[in-house]
């Protein structure tokens, strides 16, 4: 029995240090997995750190460009407010304008009728003026001609006497080259 024992203790021991090899490898097999699913999930974790950091810096993004999108789109809105405003403005200018202009023409139209009617006014007095004057001019030129015929009447009668006259020269003869 003693071998029996010894035997048993012996395997005892054998399946001991069996078992302590077992249980050895299956802690090292088992931490080399726990340290292989930690780094997988560390990894893991890190890049669903990373994506959610992603999305999160997406998310600011379009946060920005929806606030700069409505802000331009206000501005727009408010450039085509001032813009239809501008064009009323104009509009109106524009009526008035045209209202004032109507005006002018019509003033115009009447201050011209009135310069026309003053011109002709004007021009025929001008011209009757200017009738009687000829009217006057001719009357002294027949005058002028009477009072020249007459007088070369007189100039040859003082002639044909002095030549009747022997002997007398005048002035006149002298100036007439006789």
């Amino acid at each position: 029995m003693r071998t029996a024992r010894r035997e048993a203790a012996e395997e005892i021991d054998r399946i001991r240090k069996e078992a302590a090899e077992q249980v050895e490898r299956a802690e090292r097999r088992a931490a080399t997995e726990i340290a292989h699913a930690q780094r997988e999930s560390a990894a893991q974790v890190s890049a669903a750190q990373s994506e959610r950091d992603l999305a999160v810096q997406r998310a600011a993004d379009a946060e920005r460009a929806t606030e700069r999108a409505e802000q331009a789109a206000m501005e727009r809105i408010e450039a085509a407010n001032e813009a239809r405003e501008e064009w009323r403005r104009v509009r109106a200018e524009l009526d008035t304008a045209r209202t004032e202009l109507a005006e002018i023409r019509r003033t115009a139209a009447a201050d011209l009728a009135a310069v026309r009617a003053e011109a002709a006014a004007t021009i025929e007095k001008a011209r009757t003026e200017a009738a009687h004057r000829i009217e006057a001019l001719d009357e002294a030129r027949t005058q002028t001609l009477a009072r020249a015929e007459r007088a070369e009447a007189q100039l040859d009668e003082l002639l044909a006497e002095s030549r009747r006259k022997p002997g007398t020269v005048t002035a006149l003869d002298s100036r007439s080259g006789a």
